[in-house]
């Protein structure tokens, strides 16, 4: 079966559709242009480009204090052993973690208003 294979391949070689179509590109490499040859200037990955200053750190903060007090009291309450301190600590961290990311992602939409470098002292 594999010399049959090889046999139809090795006899249709000779007229493959490389040679009937050669000089004439298809339609759809048509609308692809070649890159530009002006070598880069400089990369653009690590410049230092003035960000704008936002507040996600206070939402951080803000989320991860109030998520982390909810879940601890919800984690407190919800236990039933003798023992609950290790599970409303495990809850404070995880809400708090949580409550930071979240709140950071929100704060970081807000823009803080530009410095007034002349002003001060």
């Amino acid at each position: 079966m594999l010399s049959a294979t090889l046999l139809v391949v090795a006899a249709a070689g000779s007229v493959s559709a490389q040679a009937r179509f050669a000089g004439r590109p298809s339609r759809a490499f048509a609308l692809f242009r070649a890159a530009p040859t002006v070598p880069p200037t400089r990369p653009t990955l690590f410049t230092k480009a003035p960000v704008a200053r936002t507040y996600w750190l206070e939402g951080g903060v803000v989320g991860a204090i109030g998520l982390g007090l909810f879940t601890a009291v919800l984690d407190g309450g919800l236990c039933e052993s003798q023992n609950c301190t290790g599970s409303t600590v495990a809850g404070a961290v995880f809400g708090g973690g949580l409550g930071f990311a979240v709140g950071a992602l929100v704060g970081g939409q807000f823009r803080k208003p530009a410095r007034d470098t002349a002003s001060s002292p």
